[in-house]
């Protein structure tokens, strides 16, 4: 009778330490190139949501109507405590200072820097646990919750139609501003990574941007669209669009 040699053979110990070591070496050199692309792709698609909105800012100034054309330039002076009525920004794109009395209303500024106006702000389809639900996919105007300013309220309206986002229009049927953040609109944020306030409530500390801010520049009258936070404040973190700040380039 003929012996069968059973010639199977496994990984020995010291054989599969060095392919575990060799996978930790490989995992170490290619995990933080696979992270920045993925970040570099988010900041990518933020730059673009961005730039959506400032086109149909942009689509907005050109409309017929005399109240919604005139509301672009005006941007009332004063929308209450949550919606500080300038604020101060530099040309590298981060806040400066919030408030009326932030300097450069009277063409004081230094030369790299600005003043911004709030004209409308959305969540950003971002969970607030406060509430349970994904809350402001839709924008609103800075004068919702404040009187007067009718001509930058019916420039934001023809804004919320541009946008097709027409069921906000008057800061009416609120209840529709709650959206499935997975499924509606495509508001979202993507890259949302803390960031170090340079104004407000938190600054100093760590933030995570939850908010899209459309506001109007002084001396131009361009359309910027930043990221930021609320905590009882509209406050801004960083520009987006035009020009975005080092975060997003």
């Amino acid at each position: 009778m003929r012996n069968i040699i059973n010639n199977k053979k496994g990984f020995s110990l010291v054989e599969l330490i060095i392919v575990i070591a060799i996978m930790a070496i490989l995992s170490a050199a290619i995990t933080p190139a696979v992270i920045r692309y993925i970040e570099k792709a988010r900041k990518a698609r933020d730059v673009e949501v961005a730039q959506t909105i400032v086109d149909a800012a942009d689509l907005a100034m050109t409309t017929s109507e005399d109240n919604a054309y005139l509301g672009w330039s005006v941007c009332v002076d004063f929308y209450g405590t949550d919606y500080p009525a300038r604020i101060k920004a530099n040309n590298d794109g981060y806040p400066v200072s919030m408030g009326n009395n932030s300097g450069c209303r009277d063409k004081t500024c230094n030369s790299d820097e600005y003043f911004i106006r709030p004209v409308a702000w959305c969540r950003g389809v971002r969970f607030d646990g406060n509430y349970g639900v994904w809350e402001n996919s839709l924008f609103k105007s800075t004068l919702d919750n404040t009187s007067g300013g009718k001509e930058q309220r019916d420039y934001t309206n023809e804004f919320l139609w541009a946008l097709s986002q027409e069921v906000a229009q008057n800061g009416a049927d609120k209840t529709n501003r709650n959206y499935d953040g997975a499924t509606d609109l495509n508001m979202s944020i993507k890259y949302n990574k803390p960031l170090l306030a340079k104004v407000g409530k938190k600054k100093g500390k760590k933030v995570t941007p939850e908010l899209w801010l459309l506001y109007r520049r002084d001396d131009t009258g361009q359309a910027e669209v930043w990221t930021g936070y609320k905590d009882g404040s509209v406050t801004p973190l960083y520009r987006v669009y035009p020009k975005p700040s080092k975060e997003y380039k």
